[in-house]
């Protein structure tokens, strides 16, 4: 993730801090996940109170850690069922991790 936005009233681009932010033609924008977000996530909760903004599923408020939770393994290779995608195979069959980016959005360059 490069930089978090949301859509205003007018239908503009803003940052965290209500700042414009043009997309360009090459953007890309997905919806951002808390993790990536980070030490924003509270900024952004802050934002999402102060304009009544109203979230169509729990995005950042949602739990990003799930210690102690044993998941089968035929249980994750099923995710890209369901629209997740995995990393190439690499290290000795080892899938590492994505990051993805995730209703803020989250805007990059390609």
């Amino acid at each position: 993730m490069v930089r978090a936005l949301r859509i205003t009233e007018d239908r503009s681009l803003a940052d965290v801090d209500d700042e414009p932010y043009p997309l360009g033609d090459d953007d890309v924008v997905g919806l951002a996940h808390p993790a990536a977000l980070g030490d924003d996530t509270a900024r952004w909760a802050e934002v999402f109170a102060d304009y009544e903004i109203l979230q169509p599923f729990p995005q950042l408020g949602r739990p990003t850690r799930f210690d102690g939770v044993t998941v089968t393994t035929t249980k994750v290779l099923t995710l890209d069922r369901r629209g997740w995608h995995r990393q190439p195979v690499a290290n000795a069959g080892i899938q590492p991790g994505e990051d993805t980016d995730g209703c803020l959005a989250a805007a990059g360059r390609r």
